[in-house]
């Protein structure tokens, strides 16, 4: 994770110092996009009685039938989900 905490910092501090054209400025955006995909965050509801979690970053909400902890990305927007039980991303 230290290295995604990187990469993205990289990417913050070189859209900051130069002048970007407008396709290089949309391909870091992209790429930070990426980046903050893979960093995993908890979800914005769990209802564990009628099966379904809300992503935070998308809103959408995904239903399972079996364990809410097998789906580790959001099915809408790709987001890489946080099912661990302490405060300390």
């Amino acid at each position: 994770m230290e290295k995604t905490r990187q990469a993205l910092e990289a990417i913050k501090k070189c859209m900051a110092a130069m002048y970007l054209g407008p396709e290089l400025k949309k391909g870091l955006i992209e790429a930070e996009t990426s980046v903050l995909k893979g960093l995993p965050i908890k979800p914005k509801e769990l209802d564990t009685d009628h099966g379904y979690f809300v992503c935070q970053v998308c809103g959408f909400t995904v239903g399972y039938c079996e364990e809410y902890k097998d789906h580790r990305y959001c099915m809408n927007c790709g987001q890489r989900i946080d099912w661990s039980d302490g405060d300390d991303n």
